[in-house]
Formats: structure tokens, sequence, C-alpha cells
């Protein structure tokens, strides 16, 4: 069901709905003359600054109403996780951020953060590129930086190789980020045959920090 028939079957008709706003109404008084606007309770929607407001008069918000509410929202698109903007700190889903000007910036280890969803009002929800830990904060607290810099942090985590299903050229794992072939192989002179592969800590190819701890 559209919102529009959600409301309708709860009893409220549209009244208002153009570029500004869109309103729908409902009578509170079944004595009261049709033309009193102050017979009639409203829920708005207000365009510009996506925002809705509910009559005072209306007696509590129960589960259909707020149903109704909330398909109106995502008809509106108001609810897509993809892209918000608050106030005026435009961020995207997947942005790179560092803590700034709060007393968390001063008193924790550095990190850069990766945003995952956004939450009520300002809250953001960010996620650490190292640690892996999940925290929240006002946008306010947030900085945005370049992309770039999420890349070099990608480098620099260690990532498990992949294990080749056979061997090539003597080697047995490929880097997870380029599929190149990873490990020193140290032959063994007097036989010419491999002795062993030293686990390399980074790609010589794309500089990919390595995680061997499965082969160990």
């Amino acid at each position: 069901m559209t919102a529009k028939e959600m409301l309708e079957e709860l009893g409220f008709s549209l009244y208002v709905d153009d570029e500004l706003c869109k309103i729908y109404k409902i009578k509170h008084d079944e004595n009261g003359h049709n033309d009193d606007p102050f017979n009639w309770n409203y829920v708005c929607f207000n365009k510009d600054n996506k925002t809705y407001d509910v009559d005072t008069m209306i007696d509590g918000i129960d589960i259909k109403l707020h149903k109704a509410i909330h398909q109106q929202l995502k008809e509106f698109g108001w609810l897509k996780m993809n892209k918000f903007d608050i106030n005026k700190n435009k961020l995207e889903i997947g942005d790179v951020v560092v803590l700034s000007d709060c007393f968390e910036a001063r008193t924790r280890d550095f990190e850069f953060w990766e945003v995952y969803a956004d939450g009520t009002t300002s809250l953001v929800y960010i996620k650490g590129l190292t640690s892996g830990k999940t925290d929240s904060f006002d946008c306010k607290c947030l900085k945005k930086v370049d992309k770039k810099y999420k890349e070099l942090v990608d480098r620099a985590t260690p990532k498990k190789v992949f294990k080749l299903k056979k061997s090539q050229y003597g080697y047995t794992h490929q880097c997870p980020s380029c599929e190149q072939l990873v490990g020193t192989i140290v032959y063994n002179v007097n036989v010419r045959t491999i002795s062993e592969i030293e686990y390399d800590s980074y790609c010589c190819s794309c500089g990919q920090a390595l995680d061997w701890s499965d082969e160990e």
C-alpha cells in the first residue's frame, strides 16, 4: 500500500501537495463544520527541510499511523542510507573521516574511520579502519579526508594471503589484493631444490601488507 492509501484507511485525506509540503488532514470533531480549520488535525511533511510534524491534537501516534508516516518518508526517499547532509557537513557512506574538534580527538589514539551508517539527527556511525571498532559521534566531531588515505590504510592493514590449489613456479600463495605470487623461495644450492618459502611481510608488486597466520 502507498502512504496515501494507508493514511486514507486511517481517515486522513490529502489536503495540500505542492513543492514545499504535503499535508494530510483528519476531522477530530464530527459535529464541527468542515470549513473550520480548527476542526481538523494534520500530519505535515515539510519537503524543504525533510521533516514532518504531527498535530498535537492527535491523541498519540499508534503503530498504524507510524507505519503510514514511515511509508511516506520512504516514498520521498528521505530514509535512504547512502547519503546524508547534516549540519552542512556532507558525508556519504564509505567516506573516510578523522575525529576533530572534540575531546576524544585529543585523548584517543589517532585512527582513520569509515562512515557506515547515519543515525538520528546529527549522529553518525563510524568504523575504525585498523582497529575494526565501531563508534558513533556527532558529525561536527568528524572531518572528511581524501579517500587516498583509506587506500594507504588498506595497504598497511595485513590481509590473509590466498593459498593456491596448485603451486606455480614453486610459489604456493598469492597477494589478496593484486594476485601477485608472494613469498621468497629459498633454494638448497646443493641439490638445487626448494628448501622453503619465506613469508614476505609485504607484496613486492602492490605493497599490500600480508597476513600469513593461517599458514604458520
